[in-house]
Formats: structure tokens, sequence, C-alpha cells
């Protein structure tokens, strides 16, 4: 049924699975029936706006599925694969995208203790969260691992926290004194949000710099598959990273793990300190005295928030914790309620050269609006339009640059319909909106607007507004309805840049475009957006927020 679905047959592979959650018994049917409710939301496109009253056959699939798997684990001799795959599959059910990423709002916002309540009380859940130190595993372990004794495990960086593995050495490497601190940033997704902290790590005196992007290198996935860690965290055992990554594991003094997703989950239950054998004394089976462990730092972004990662996530093995925006914690704290206990939690915005984006507006910008990024529901693209609509009842220069790549979805998905509609909207509004697909300069492409929207569904910051508003963009900024409930961009943003509906961030424009400063510029010549800008330059710019992360990592401004 799973090769069916993954090759498109998902309306078959759906069939099937109702027949065999009606045929079979145990957890064989309870795995079927979280299926088929599976591919129900992704044939039905069905999402969270309604979680005040959850689908009825979907709690009970979930339920279905982990009470299932409690009783199979009590009597789990750990060989048989099934009860790992319906874990990863009652996690796919409890985190599906269409539930939680592309929703109006996500249950995980919109009521959290309803959601927290159906994973609550099951023994699969306390397994896979449970922050007691997995053991190594057995096949691993041998001569280079006696010596390793808890109350050698000291902790120098936080005496407030639990040790992050009792049961083994684990010490944290402490700083080298007037050494470069060795750096080590990995990532399983991408580096797009790393630009500005890599150039100013690898020219920093202080600061030794390895990068890996294991995706972009090809390299096999599978040893920090969700599967693979699921695996683990059933079994107790803490994972032996492969060979092409222990090297770089014990050079570095830092490890930071761009996203919080899959790798992270992986490299937070692993001891770094044990990874290697080949700095041990194997004739007197003593290890050396300069045996510890990097720090792990892992930055998590809101997409990450609202997957299965942090479930199992072992905490107790990063040191830090670094978020975006605070809202980004209160989500984590709704499905991780000890998360706070359990790792130490930096808020840090991102690192951007905002003052590059500062260029001398063009005539064209006056009537113009720019949504950057547009592809995705949860950009929510029509909320911009339904903005020119009503600009252009007052005025019908006014226009709307969609930049980014176009949104296809896929044929006969919920999210290829809303494609569909999206772009036959775009071609009736003719050349008052106007395509540019995907660009590289962008601050050339702000020359040309004064208004800088952000239509989301969900942001955990939205980079690409702060860049309009630091080229003088006035910024209209939509309370993102998915976490508006836990903070959203009133948690980050003056008050005054925050509008909720269509109507008032048109009103908020035209205030700006009608002032009697705005000149031929149009909003971006108002107070307003003059305010805006120097404040995003003040607070956001890596002059500011790149000493934050330094202190985060262990140095000083070079």
């Amino acid at each position: 049924m799973h090769v069916l679905a993954n090759r498109g047959r998902v309306r078959t592979a759906r069939r099937l699975a109702g027949l065999l959650a009606r045929s079979a018994r145990g957890l064989t049917a309870a795995r079927a029936a979280a299926l088929r409710e599976t591919l129900d939301l992704e044939l039905s496109g069905s999402d969270g706006s309604n979680w005040s009253t959850p689908r009825a056959r979907w709690a009970a699939g979930l339920e279905g599925l982990l009470t299932e798997l409690d009783r199979e684990l009590a009597v789990w001799d750990g060989a048989s694969p099934g009860p790992v795959d319906a874990v990863v599959e009652a996690l796919v059910l409890a985190f599906h995208p269409r539930l939680h990423q592309g929703a109006w709002t996500s249950p995980l916002v919109a009521d959290p203790r309803g959601f927290a309540a159906l994973l609550e009380g099951h023994r699969v859940m306390a397994l896979l969260r449970g922050n007691s130190a997995p053991r190594l595993e057995e096949a691993d372990a041998g001569p280079a691992d006696r010596g390793c004794h808890p109350e050698d495990a000291t902790r120098s960086d936080v005496a407030v926290r639990p040790h992050p593995h009792p049961t083994v050495c684990s010490r944290v490497r402490p700083p080298a004194v007037d050494t470069p601190v060795r750096l080590l940033v990995l990532t399983d997704t991408s580096l797009t949000f790393m630009t500005a902290l890599l150039q100013h790590w690898g020219a920093h005196r202080d600061v030794e710099l390895r990068v890996r992007d294991l995706r972009e290198e090809g390299t096999d996935a599978s040893w920090w598959s969700l599967r693979a860690t699921v695996g683990d965290r059933l079994a107790g055992v803490s994972p032996v990273p492969p060979t092409h990554l222990s090297e770089d594991l014990r050079w570095a003094d830092v490890v930071w793990v761009e996203w919080g997703g899959a790798l992270a989950a992986r490299l937070s239950a692993v001891d770094t300190a044990c990874v290697d054998r080949e700095t041990t004394d194997l004739a007197s089976a003593e290890p050396q005295a300069s045996r510890s462990r990097p720090r792990l730092i892992v930055r998590l972004h809101r997409y990450e928030a609202f997957t299965m990662y942090p479930q199992v996530t072992h905490w107790e093995g990063v040191d830090d914790l670094v978020l975006v925006s605070a809202a980004v914690g209160r989500v984590l704290e709704s499905t991780v309620p000890d998360i706070a206990r359990r790792t130490r939690i930096q808020v840090a915005p991102n690192v951007v050269d905002l003052h590059r984006f500062a260029l001398p507006k063009r005539s064209a910008a006056a009537r113009t609006l720019a949504l950057i990024g547009w592809d995705r529901p949860v950009k929510d693209p029509d909320w911009a339009l339904d903005v020119l609509d009503v600009l252009r009842a007052h005025d019908p220069s006014w226009r709307l640059l969609l930049v980014g790549r176009a949104p296809t979805g896929g044929d006969g998905t919920a999210e290829g319909t809303w494609a569909q509609s999206l772009n036959m909207r775009v071609s009736a509004h003719g050349s008052s909106v106007v395509t540019l697909g995907r660009r590289e300069d962008i601050p050339e492409v702000l020359r040309d607007a004064s208004v800088i929207l952000s239509s989301s569904l969900v942001e955990s910051a939205h980079l690409a507004l702060q860049e309009g508003t630091a080229s003088g963009c006035l910024p209209v900024v939509r309370n993102w309805p998915g976490v508006a409930a836990v903070g959203g961009p009133l948690d980050i943003y003056p008050r005054d840049w925050v509008v909720v509906t269509p109507e008032q961030g048109a009103r908020r424009i035209l205030q700006a475009a009608l002032s009697a400063e705005a000149g031929g510029l149009g909003p971006a010549g108002s107070p307003a957006a003059r305010t805006a800008s120097r404040w995003v330059l003040d607070h956001l710019d890596a002059s500011t927020t790149l000493p934050l992360v330094d202190e985060i990592i262990g140095v000083g401004q070079s």
C-alpha cells in the first residue's frame, strides 16, 4: 500500500487500506486504519481550520494505532520491524502536513491541549520523548568505553540542567586557551539562512570552520532517517555516526546543526564523547584525559516545530536550541511540555545584511506592492490580491509584483486545485499583476516597490518582509492567523505594522500614500515607511543580531 501511494496510486492504496482495516486484527488492522486516514488527508486536502471539532475518524485512527503499539511494545523483543514501521506511520498521521503546514491554523496552535491529549498517556510516546539517556549500541561498545562513569560527567556551562548522557563519559569540551573555536556546521536540508553567518565565521580569527551540506553532497540519508531514529528511541540505544561524519565530530568543539529535523534528532542521541575509538589506549583500556564532547547547537525554524521531529529529539543532548522567534518556542512547548528543562533555549533573529537593500527607489515604485514568495498555500497570495483589489477600487494604477516561483501543485491534489484557481485569478488581473519568477537580485527588484506585503498564514519572522522594509517599503503585515495565538508578528514587529483584514492593509497603504511627505515615492516616502526602515535596520540587521549568535557559539567579535 505504501508503494502504491508513493507511485501516485493513492486511491487504490486507500481502498486496500480500508479492506485490510476491516478484515485484520490487532496492530495490522490499526496500521491499515491509520494509513487510510493519512491517505484521506492527502486526497481531501483537509486542514486544521475546523480543529475545534476534530475529525472523528482521524482521531480514532491515531488513537487506535497508539493503543495497539502500547500493547505490542510491552512484549516486543526488538527484532520485529513491525512496531518501528507502525510508530513512523503514527507520527506521519499525527503531524501530517495537511494539518500543520498549509492549514489556516495548526491544531498545535488552535487547540494545543486537545491535540496533546491524543498523544499523552501512551507508552510509545513516552519512549520517543523519554529524557532517560540512550545506552550505547552493544555492537559498538567495547574496551574503549570502560572508564566512562557518571561521576566523571560534569557540566561547566549549565549547572541546573540534568546531564545529557549520565551513563557514559560525556564532558563538554572546555574552550581551549588562545586557540580558535573549531566549528562544524551541518545540515541535511539547506544553508539558505546561513549565508551571512558562514561568511562571517569563515573570516573570524577566533573560528576554524568546517561546513557540510549533506544533502548537497548526496550523502546516504538512511543513517539519520526518521525510521532509524525511531528504532533507536524504542530500543533505547545511542546511534554511532558513520565514518564520513565521525572524523568531523571528533574534530569539532561546537557542532551547529541547521534545521531541527531528521539530522538534528539523530545527532542529539549520539554520545560524541565516545565516537573516537582511535584516541583510546586499548592496551590499558583507559580513555585519554582529553576526551570530551563538543557542544551541540540546533537551530530550529518554524517548519520543524510543526513536525514530528521534536518528539524524537533527545533534548538532553542538545546544549543550545536556537529559535528565530519566541512564538516557535511556544509551539514546541505544546508538544514537548518539558523542553525548557531539557535544553537551553535561545532566541536570536536571522543574521542578514539588511543595509544592502537600502537603495534609492525608482519612479515605478509609487503605486507598486511586492510579495516575495507565493508558490505555496501557506503564503496565501490571495490575501495580497484582495489588498490589491481594494486599492484598485480607489485608484486603478496600483499594481502587485509577485516575486518567486509560480505555484504548480500536483494534478488532482488539493494543492493542485488551489494553484489552478490562483493562477486563473492572477491572469484575470492582467497587467496589474506582474509575475517576475525566481530572482537573485532582490535589492534591485525592491527598488520598484513602495509596499512590502506579508500575507502568510504562518511565519516565524518572514525574512523577505525584513528585506523589503529595509529597502524603504512600507511594511503591511497580516497577523499571521496560524501563529497569532502564540504571538505571531506582534511578538516581533511594531504594532502599527500589523493588520488583520485586506481592508485594513489597504487603509494603511492609502494613508501612507496620501501623506504630505509621500511625494513621488508613494508610501515609501511616508514617515511610516521611513520609521519602519530605521527600526528594522537598528533591530534586525546583522550588526545587531550577529553578536547574539557569536555569543552562543562562544566567540567575540573579530
